[in-house]
């Protein structure tokens, strides 16, 4: 399905707007638009997060960037992308405006402390659908789990997994160097 412009420019303002914290945040509000809209085929979506990651950017605007690209072409890619922008870039401007005079308000702070469970809490869920895709097979909350049958554990990336988490902890070598060479043994095991 092809949608407009000014549609694409609406889904990532309203993403935009609701996703407090970051691009991982934004991850599962990206995903129910895709799958709301059919944006793009669904299988792309770990695809879109795993370039979003590689390419210089915040998460949430490679990601609009590509779908808008790939349902309306450049002008599509600048619509999704300004959509997502544009209501961090109000609510700065409101903020600076408005900081001093709210900064030590009660219910300011409050509200701040009311969002932080909700972004942990999205972080986790897009914590998920990543083990689920890759790990876990797509069966997370299935009865498997409880009942400690590790047949849906897909054993190879496990091990790959925590073998790059110990490399991180226990040696000097760049994250990004670790990375790529699990991308590289990815490719050529799975």
């Amino acid at each position: 399905m092809i949608v407009s412009w000014i549609n694409l420019y609406l889904i990532f303002f309203k993403i935009g707007m609701f996703s407090f914290g970051g691009g991982y945040v934004m991850l599962p509000l990206i995903y129910q638009h895709i799958e709301i809209y059919n944006l793009i085929p669904m299988e792309e979506f770990a695809d879109i997060v795993a370039l979003s990651q590689m390419t210089p950017g915040p998460i949430a605007v490679n990601a609009a960037t590509y779908i808008g690209f790939r349902n309306a072409g450049l002008i599509g890619a600048i619509f999704a992308t300004l959509g997502v922008i544009s209501p961090s870039l109000i609510l700065v401007f409101l903020i600076l405006r408005l900081m001093k005079r709210f900064k030590e308000n009660p219910l300011t702070q409050a509200a701040l402390d009311g969002i932080k469970p909700v972004t942990v809490g999205m972080i986790g869920v897009a914590s998920i659908y990543f083990l689920e895709r890759s790990i876990l097979e797509g069966r997370f909350f299935s009865l498997d789990l409880i009942r400690m049958n590790i047949d849906f554990l897909n054993l190879p990336k496990l091990i790959l997994f925590f073998a790059i988490i110990v490399a991180v902890v226990k040696t000097r070598i760049s994250p990004i160097i670790l990375t790529l060479s699990a991308g590289v043994i990815a490719v050529f095991l799975f």
